[in-house]
């Protein structure tokens, strides 16, 4: 007889986990990267937004305009990148 997954030390085969999944067995959950969520969010459109660095300190040399533009969100423009971050961040 074919060992189950409830019976004695053997290894549950494919059919057995089946048998637990249908049964309401929960599946694992992805994890999400804190470090990419805290920096990067999702817009409804999957486009990927982050704020740019550089506006913290040291503003004295730096022009108005450019820590005026520092201010706005932007949007990743690569699809190698944004392909790359959206893994880190599975549920948006």
């Amino acid at each position: 007889m074919r060992g189950c997954a409830f019976m004695g030390n053997t290894r549950p085969n494919w059919t057995d986990r089946c048998a637990l999944f249908v049964q309401g067995e929960k599946m694992g959950k992805l994890k999400t990267k804190r470090g990419v969520a805290k920096r990067f969010k999702l817009t409804k459109k999957g486009k990927v937004k982050y704020s740019p660095g550089g506006k913290s300190h040291l503003a004295s040399s730096k022009k108005t305009s450019k820590i005026r533009n520092l201010r706005k969100r932007k949007t990743l423009a690569g699809k190698k990148e944004v392909r790359f971050i959206k893994s880190m961040l599975p549920y948006g």
